[in-house]
């Protein structure tokens, strides 16, 4: 299996940042980075496990994996082999997580959803931010719950503030 680090944020945390900063500093990584999410059926570029698995394998060097997933996996735990191979694979990665003060990515996400959803352009702010998502009572919830999730992981990870890049 390729070696691999996972790269790890909530939406609009400095992840293309950090992807890139770790592209161009380090010779040994590969040019080209892999999002895990194209394993879920429902993603417009969607992937099979092997077609995945076969994108690390011919991938040069060490092996970017970008995601958002929250610390539960929750996105993959539906399909059991999928929800092992990520659990594997990640086991075996490097991961670097990025976080970013919520308040600045709430505003971030705000203005970037205004561009590609028409229902966003007609909601204020206050209203967005206090909808449910993913099984939190709202957007605030949802990233203080991936960001502790993620820090508090038994496992070691190279963790870093957006604010400190």
């Amino acid at each position: 299996m390729a070696e691999t680090v996972f790269v790890i944020t909530h939406r609009r945390s400095g992840t293309h940042w950090t992807l890139d900063a770790v592209r161009h500093n380090f010779s040994l990584v590969s040019k080209n980075f892999i999002v895990l999410e194209r394993i879920l059926r429902r993603h417009k570029q969607h992937l099979t496990l092997c077609q995945f698995q076969r994108r690390l394998d011919e991938e040069p060097g060490i092996v970017l994996v970008k995601t958002h997933t929250p610390p539960d996996l929750a996105p993959f735990r539906a399909d059991k082999r999928t929800d092992r191979f990520i659990r594997d694979l990640l086991s075996e990665s490097k991961v670097i997580y990025v976080y970013r003060d919520g308040r600045d990515v709430l505003v971030s996400l705000y203005f970037y959803m205004k561009h590609y959803d028409e229902a966003i352009q007609q909601t204020s702010f206050s209203d967005v931010k206090r909808r449910p998502v993913a099984g939190e009572p709202n957007r605030v919830q949802y990233w203080k719950s991936h960001v502790q999730g993620w820090l508090a992981q038994p496992r070691e990870l190279i963790s870093i503030a957006y604010e400190d890049l």
